[in-house]
């Protein structure tokens, strides 16, 4: 509300494990009346991050001029070893993101930054809820 102010309204969509194609297709029903106003976020491509994710995802974008987009970038594998090839295919493909969404007035990113503690024990999947 601080940012927003108070007439605002918030919809969530949740697809576990889908590809990034299908959540950017279901949003794409789903954001197809949105304004200038409005904002959309998209947070995905963790599954399909080595094939045609960015190219989802810039298709998405570039179809929703008209609206703002928050893209938040795919976090660190912590089930596996920083300099791990799944790992290091994060980096790269973050650091594509970034470049590509240059382009775009609309998109803003945020870098996750998420650290372990988020994540369940394994390491690979964020915790439901926080712990007290």
């Amino acid at each position: 509300m601080h940012n927003l102010g108070r007439n605002f309204e918030v919809i969530g969509h949740v697809k576990p494990g889908s590809g990034i194609e299908k959540i950017t297709d279901s949003a794409n029903q789903d954001v197809s009346t949105l304004m200038k106003k409005d904002v959309v976020v998209v947070w995905g491509a963790a599954n399909d991050i080595a094939k045609t994710a960015l190219t989802h995802i810039s298709k998405f974008v570039e179809l929703r001029k008209h609206t703002n987009v928050l893209l938040v970038d795919v976090p660190t594998r912590f089930d596996l070893s920083p300099t791990s090839c799944v790992n290091r295919e994060v980096a790269s493909y973050n650091r594509k993101l970034y470049m590509q969404m240059k382009q775009f007035e609309n998109v803003r990113l945020i870098d996750s930054k998420l650290k372990r503690e988020y994540f369940a024990k394994h390491g690979m999947h964020m915790k439901l809820a926080a712990r007290k």
